[in-house]
């Protein structure tokens, strides 16, 4: 199989090098070569890895993906910004593309995003693998500072960022993974939401080291029909009504009732439906480019011998 890599980073790096072990042919297209050539290079490939970062609002995402299918080539993304700022540009693409890195990666809840949403009443997660392994991390009782030189060693978030950056990157990358959920759960079929509506608090390192201090809270992300808005002085970190539905993102001490089972560990990402048919549940690695390279190249696999037996 020939794979075309868009975005040779860190996550790009590591798609290639398992790929290359299972005997896949690789080519790199950066994000500084000239994108008039892009289409005739991905023309002579089979599947093409969109790996690079969540940046802007989905430009160079919606430019790479429409160019691979005018080829007829499957794509796998990664990157966010076009779920969750352009899903109507994109989703007449979803057939032939792989996104379950976008939101939970190997731990498979895109499967219950996309359930059909039927008796659909409430959805609760944690989708953010960089805070929580920092948050459950501090909870077993090492310093916060370990937990950042532990979360960079692990590709989990960039070096050299302080604690402040990491909380606002992660916290920017959980709302558009919200707006995400929300699009791809076809919540509002007439429309969709972006990340720009959600009124969005920001953290001092102050608060982030009581939150450290606590030893308790985890960051969940909320999305509940109701039947009126809730007061907007409440001072949620980022929150957002529409339509009947309630999508809130807070740092609490998580509800024994929502995670029977317990609350994911470390990098985990967990996510709970419920529905008519009751609670659905799934929880695994939702972060880090070894296991985002390990479930990319599984999807492109996917892709190609699904092609190869049409």
């Amino acid at each position: 199989m020939k794979i075309l890599i868009v975005g040779p980073g860190n996550v790009g790096k590591e798609l290639a090098s398992q790929a290359r072990v299972s005997g896949h042919e690789i080519s790199f297209f950066g994000r500084g070569d000239n994108k008039c050539e892009f289409r005739g290079r991905a023309a002579k490939c089979d599947v093409v890895c969109i790996t690079i970062p969540t940046m802007g609002r989905g430009e160079e995402e919606i430019f790479f993906t429409t160019e691979s299918r005018e080829e007829g080539k499957p794509v796998v993304l990664s990157a966010k910004a076009a779920m969750a700022y352009r899903f109507d540009e994109i989703v007449s693409h979803l057939p032939h593309m792989s996104i379950s890195t976008i939101v939970g990666g190997a731990s498979g809840m895109l499967h219950l995003i996309t359930m059909p949403s039927i008796g659909l009443f409430k959805i609760v997660g944690i989708v953010n693998g960089t805070i929580n392994f920092l948050l459950s991390r501090v909870a077993e009782g090492v310093p916060w500072e370990q937990a950042l030189e532990e979360a960079v060693k692990k590709q989990l978030t960039e070096g050299g960022s302080g604690l402040e950056e990491v909380f606002r990157r992660e916290i920017r990358d959980t709302v558009l993974k919200a707006a995400c959920i929300v699009n791809l759960a076809r919540l509002f079929p007439e429309s969709m939401v972006t990340p720009d509506e959600f009124t969005c608090q920001k953290l001092g390192k102050k608060e982030i080291l009581r939150l450290f201090e606590a030893r308790q809270y985890r960051l969940v992300v909320r999305i509940v029909r109701q039947t009126r808005a809730q007061t907007p002085f409440i001072p949620h970190l980022f929150h957002l009504w529409r339509e009947g539905w309630s999508i809130i993102g807070e740092f609490e001490k998580p509800n024994p009732e929502e995670f029977p089972h317990g609350v994911p560990k470390d990098e985990q990402n967990m996510l709970a439906v419920w529905n008519h048919a009751g609670r659905s549940e799934f929880c695994g690695i939702g972060a880090g480019a070894r296991p985002t390279a390990a479930m990319m190249l599984r999807e492109a696999e996917q892709q190609f011998f699904a092609r190869q037996m049409y």
